[in-house]
């Protein structure tokens, strides 16, 4: 094997254990919220719909020209690139990799915050 496409495996590794992360802590986050405000499950569920034609899924940014250079501004777009990229191109995109740490540090940081003040009132929601 390549070295390089030895670390693009490794990197695909810690890109799975890093949407596992994040699937926990918005869980934990977006659970507290909707069992809080009922409505708050259809305004989810409607974001995600249109966030799945917003990002890059079933489209390449760079097949779009100047009007694709705007999905470097939607979070999910780098959480599928650290999965697509070293798969397609063997290339490590490190500044999606800083986005998805930095999101992965904040969301658990206000889903744990979150958690340990309304701990006490959930009981109360249901």
């Amino acid at each position: 094997y390549n070295n390089l496409e030895f670390i693009s495996f490794l990197s695909l590794g810690a890109a799975l254990f890093f949407l596992l992360v994040n699937a926990t802590w918005v869980s934990l986050f977006l659970g507290i919220i909707c069992t809080r405000y009922r409505d708050a499950t259809h305004l989810v569920s409607t974001f995600m719909s249109i966030m799945y034609f917003l990002t890059p899924v079933l489209w390449v940014p760079s097949d779009l020209g100047k009007i694709g250079e705007v999905a470097i501004y939607n979070p999910f777009t780098h959480f599928i690139a650290i999965i697509r990229e070293p798969i397609l191109t063997g290339q490590i995109p490190f500044i999606s990799w800083g986005v998805v740490l930095i999101i992965t540090l904040i969301g658990l940081l206000v889903s744990l915050l979150s958690l340990s003040l309304f701990r006490s009132k959930i009981v109360f929601w249901i």
